[in-house]
């Protein structure tokens, strides 16, 4: 009778644990969840970089790219000399209705100002570079002047400040020495550009994030050459704006990075994402009153460094290309959202795989696949929280739902 007891006992306590692993299993994999609401008529609208709120619910996909056909083929890589165009989203309805005109050239990167229009860097047919303004109410275009060193500049980069402004960083220049030591601000209320700071080190595909109202972090890049680069940089350097004066500071990246991604998590201080080298691995935090930086995490193509079972499925290939092509996006809780990208040298195989980064545990966790291949495609967090995904090589458009 005991040992009958015992075994009911054993049976009940597995019976429970076993529901309590499912139910958990559960929670966890509804937590975060991909759902397709519907098509877009563009596929290539990750290059533009841009879905911009217009009010009533509605968002702007600014700069999104068609297939084009080729004897009555489509290609699959589309081309700087062909037209572009704009889309809606209606997140109301779930619908996206394609706007014919404007018609645009490539558009290279874009932010939102204060008043809602898209300033934006395009490039014409003949490779030329413009800046100009793109208004959501009249869809009009108004070209601006460029500054002299802008002209012949090429991977140009915005970033958007606190206060509206917008930074301008040159990536390379076309013409040597090759390279912009300095970084330019466009006033968002008068449309004027000025040279705000002037770099201590020459540099080209590095990152910037703004610490404070005056204080913006350069971190990464290389030391530019004719032919892209001399040498990876691990300095990092903190440029005042209104000074217009730059250091090099004590801190130093753990591993060299092309183009990083960088965060700031609740405390202020900076997450540093490897991007597009095959042998960064390492994600630094940089603690901004200290001064100080140290490796809290890796990521080897998403998947926790080590892991045995994950790389015995792995072939060479995978483990050369890291997550070039990646998305990354800040939550509204602060975490990070890693997505799709893609693997291989000789074969390139776009990923569908999906992972967060919780910051305050410092870890990287996966989850539900995408369910569709993405490469270099467009997000935008939406006013409730949730992310919209769409964009190269891939016509449906997702919802992920972080609630």
């Amino acid at each position: 009778l005991l040992f009958i007891c015992f075994l009911l006992l054993v049976f009940s306590i597995v019976t429970i644990v076993i529901f309590n692993k499912k139910n958990n299993a559960n929670v966890k994999d509804t937590k975060y969840k991909f759902t397709k609401i519907g098509k877009t008529k563009s596929v290539y609208n990750g290059l533009s970089n841009g879905i911009f709120d217009i009010g009533d619910n509605k968002y702007i996909i600014f700069g999104v790219k068609n297939k084009e056909k080729n004897e009555g083929k489509y290609t699959t890589i589309p081309f700087i000399d062909k037209l572009v165009h704009i889309e809606i989203f209606d997140y109301t309805t779930k619908k996206i209705k394609e706007v014919t005109s404007p018609i645009l050239y490539q558009v290279v990167d874009c932010v939102q100002l204060k008043n809602g229009n898209i300033f934006f860097i395009g490039k014409t047919e003949d490779f030329k570079n413009y800046f100009a303004i793109f208004d959501i109410n009249t869809f009009e275009i108004k070209e601006l002047g460029l500054e002299k060193n802008l002209i012949d500049s090429t991977e140009n980069s915005l970033y958007q400040l606190a206060n509206g402004d917008v930074l301008i960083y040159v990536g390379r220049s076309n013409k040597a020495p090759y390279w912009s030591d300095s970084l330019y601000l466009l006033d968002s209320n008068n449309l004027n550009f000025k040279k705000v700071a002037e770099l201590k080190i020459k540099r080209v595909s590095y990152s910037v994030i703004q610490l404070n109202d005056t204080d913006i972090l350069v971190v990464g890049g290389a030391i530019p050459s004719k032919y892209y680069y001399k040498e990876k940089l691990l300095d990092i350097e903190l440029c005042n704006i209104k000074t217009t004066k730059c250091k090099i500071l004590n801190a130093k990246l753990s591993q060299k990075k092309l183009y990083p991604y960088l965060f700031k998590n609740k405390n202020g201080n900076i997450l540093i994402f490897p991007s597009i080298i095959d042998e960064d691995k390492t994600i630094d935090l940089y603690d901004v009153k200290s001064d100080t930086l140290k490796t809290v995490g890796y990521i080897d193509r998403y998947y926790d460094y080590g892991n045995e079972e994950i790389e015995k499925r792995i072939d060479n290939y995978d483990k050369i290309t890291g997550i070039m092509g990646a998305n990354f996006v800040q939550l509204n809780d602060g975490n990070i959202l890693i997505t799709g990208g893609c693997s291989g040298i000789s074969i390139v195989i776009t990923r569908s795989d999906a992972y967060i980064y919780d910051i305050s545990k410092n870890k990287l966790m996966k989850i539900d696949d995408m369910g569709y291949r993405r490469l270099n495609h467009l997000t935008k967090v939406l006013n409730d929280g949730n992310v919209l995904f769409l964009g190269f090589a891939q016509k449906y458009v997702q919802i992920f739902t972080t609630k």
